[in-house]
């Protein structure tokens, strides 16, 4: 009975900060990308605001990966 009253709730959609949209929007076209950082050439994931590596003010890119994981 319970099963049943969970079924028929709707999920929440979470709300992604502007800086992770990029990641959010790929992800519905079944792409996976990473954010990476020109100035010390790191890929980042989970998306962050800013490289903690480096800790620069340049905004992060995003680049898409494939594989296997």
């Amino acid at each position: 009975m319970i099963m049943s009253m969970i079924d028929g709730l709707e999920r929440p959609v979470p709300v992604p900060f502007d800086w992770a949209k990029p990641f959010w929007d790929a992800a519905n076209e079944k792409k996976l990308v990473v954010q990476h950082c020109g100035p010390c050439d790191l890929n980042i994931y989970p998306p962050k605001e800013k490289c903690n590596e480096c800790d620069t003010t340049e905004p992060l890119g995003w680049k898409e990966v494939e594989g296997k994981g």
